[in-house]
């Protein structure tokens, strides 16, 4: 027996590959796949959030630091397939809303965040959201996964071009002559054709072709090419440096001094961005397990191998990450395995 652990490989002895139905190459290419699938944060949480006055590189160095964290905190301690990054939403609200529109400083935001988050957790802690799950009927369980879903697959609509909007009908067909909304176009299609006919990759797939012929494709606006070449392979900055400006800058002061109305909304802020990531949370986590009990099963599996003996609850494992708006991308389990709700 003891030789037999000994020659499974380091990735099997901790991840349960062969047990979970998958191959080191399937976890490669859905690692791929998810990394291009999230890696657009690195360029629209800074830009976003620049426009509450933070420093665009320490909150570069702060989104990809987090998503590093938590990604390798949720795989190597959680044992989950997600990955866990600062997701959209919430960064627009603290910056256009709570900044610019209440008057709020960026620190004072983040002080926002910061209590929002800390609430999060006493919740977890004290299994709220477990009743709330518990609470909520399977029609709408799965209507909160088609529903993200639906959100998501707008936003990318919107920013493709595809559609856009109308004052008649709020929403209309965006310009299909742009070549950029053609590139958009051509790429669903190929993804569709890709994932339709079951080729392992074919996310990624897809992602690359678009992305190479991005390169030959220019917007009319600029003239530039959709895909640019970076200047630089690599490029070095002390963390440290990078992240001055911003961090541990989150401040209390002036946030419950000023007149009702502005403590009101102050307050209101804080529940709004708890309500937001606690939902939001719940619906992504509902969407991406393949079936209903899918969390029971994991729990009840890891309990017969004796593998939380040190651990928490797995899916508190995966809430503590939540104060940094965490969204969570999954691949997917295959059916028959102990995690899909096949025979445990």
């Amino acid at each position: 027996m003891n030789s037999t652990i000994g020659n499974r490989s380091i990735f099997e002895r901790v991840f349960h590959l062969s047990e979970r139905g998958t191959t080191l190459r399937t976890e490669l290419i859905a690692g791929a796949t998810t990394f291009l699938s999230c890696v657009s944060i690195m360029v629209l949480n800074p830009t976003i959030l620049a426009a509450a006055g933070m420093d665009q590189k320490a909150v570069f160095w702060a989104t990809a630091l987090s998503s590093c964290i938590g990604c390798l905190w949720i795989g190597l301690w959680g044992n989950f397939p997600f990955a866990l990054g600062p997701a959209m939403g919430l960064n627009s609200y603290m910056a256009y809303t709570v900044v610019q529109g209440m008057g709020l400083s960026w620190q004072n935001g983040l002080a926002c965040v910061f209590t929002s988050g800390c609430v999060f957790m006493l919740l977890s802690a004290f299994k709220t959201q477990q009743h709330i799950v518990d609470a909520v009927p399977d029609c709408v369980k799965k209507a909160i996964g088609a529903g993200v879903g639906m959100f998501i697959a707008f936003c990318g609509f919107q920013s493709a071009g595809l559609i856009q909007k109308s004052d008649s009908t709020l929403v209309t067909v965006g310009d299909l002559s742009n070549p950029g909304t053609v590139l958009a176009l051509a790429g669903i299609a190929i993804t569709a054709v890709l994932v339709i006919r079951q080729v392992k990759g074919g996310i990624l797939i897809g992602i690359l072709l678009v992305t190479v012929l991005g390169l030959f494709v220019k917007d009319p606006v600029t003239g530039a090419a959709y895909t640019t070449l970076p200047t630089s392979v690599f490029s070095f900055d002390n963390p440290a440096e990078a992240l001055a400006p911003t961090l541990g800058q989150l401040s209390y002061r002036g946030m419950f001094s000023g007149p009702l109305p502005f403590v009101l909304g102050t307050i209101f802020a804080i529940v709004s961005f708890l309500f937001v990531d606690l939902f939001d949370s719940l619906g992504v986590f509902l969407g991406i397990a393949p079936r209903p009990d899918w969390w029971m099963r994991m729990a009840r599996l890891r309990e017969q191998e004796k593998l939380c003996s040190s651990r928490q609850e797995p899916l508190q494992s995966a809430r503590f990450w939540e104060p940094v708006r965490s969204r969570f991308t999954a691949q997917k389990v295959p059916q028959g395995s102990p995690l899909a709700g096949g025979p445990a």
